[in-house]
């Protein structure tokens, strides 16, 4: 897994590492290929860092750590970006649930 980091920040993929706090080649979880792909597929340095902190921030809610996930939308918003809002609705009971009201639409 290639890794690399230049600690005088002159590049973009050193730029995006150190906002993505991916400084430390032993615990970066991003390859630099996958750091290259934020940059082109964000089209800017802060797109880029908004790209790699969304999959950060994916993974966190797979692993259950809310506050991580909220830790990094305030991050995200730092940048200008917003996560799409999500709305769970629950849908109708069936009359073979337990619960299940013929009155409630």
């Amino acid at each position: 897994m290639a890794i690399t980091y230049d600690e005088t920040v002159a590049t973009d993929r050193a730029i995006i590492r150190l906002a993505l706090t991916e400084t430390n080649e032993q615990t970066c979880r991003f390859t630099d290929a996958e750091i290259d792909s934020f940059r082109s597929r964000g089209g800017s340095i802060d797109a880029a860092i908004g790209l790699g902190l969304k999959v950060l921030m994916a993974h966190a809610a797979l692993r259950g750590q809310p506050e991580r996930v909220h830790a990094i939308r305030e991050t995200l918003r730092t940048y200008g970006q917003e996560m799409p809002a999500a709305t769970v609705i629950f849908p109708a009971s069936l009359p073979m649930d337990a619960g299940y009201d013929e009155t409630d639409p």
